[in-house]
């Protein structure tokens, strides 16, 4: 297996354990009370729905870190720039309805741009070795 791969794959599995870490705080309510003035933003009232959102979030990094193991360093670049494209996507997306930026707003745009750079590095030097790659 290549160290890419290794290095990819521990990535996606850090973050993984960090989301379903968040989520399950987030689904426990241990953020605090839900802020009022996103209720008429947001189509939930608790921080539930975000919170098992997350959960997923942590549950698809779980997923690639095990591609990552078996499959080639294409297709986890691949998969690693489509996390990296959601989750900045995301944090624009939060921004644009609830019209502030958060904390977790930032985390999210910083990961996304980490996941594309990583990413786009695995898919050049690919490109750029013995392997020919298909995009």
């Amino acid at each position: 297996m290549k160290k890419q791969n290794l290095f990819i794959s521990g990535y996606h599995f850090f973050l993984a354990l960090l989301f379903i870490y968040v989520g399950a705080q987030v689904i426990q309510g241990r953020l605090g009370e839900y802020p009022r003035e996103w209720l008429t933003k947001l189509p939930f009232t608790s921080w539930v729905l975000p919170g098992f959102a997350i959960l997923l979030l942590g549950l698809s990094h779980l997923f690639v870190a095990g591609i990552g193991l078996f499959q080639s360093r294409s297709i986890v670049a691949r998969l690693t720039l489509l996390m990296g494209s959601f989750l900045i996507v995301s944090g624009i997306l939060s921004i644009m309805i609830l019209g502030e930026t958060y904390l977790a707003t930032v985390e999210l745009i910083l990961l996304g741009s980490i996941h594309l750079v990583l990413g786009g590095i695995i898919l050049w030097k690919a490109a750029h070795s013995s392997q020919s790659i298909r995009i």
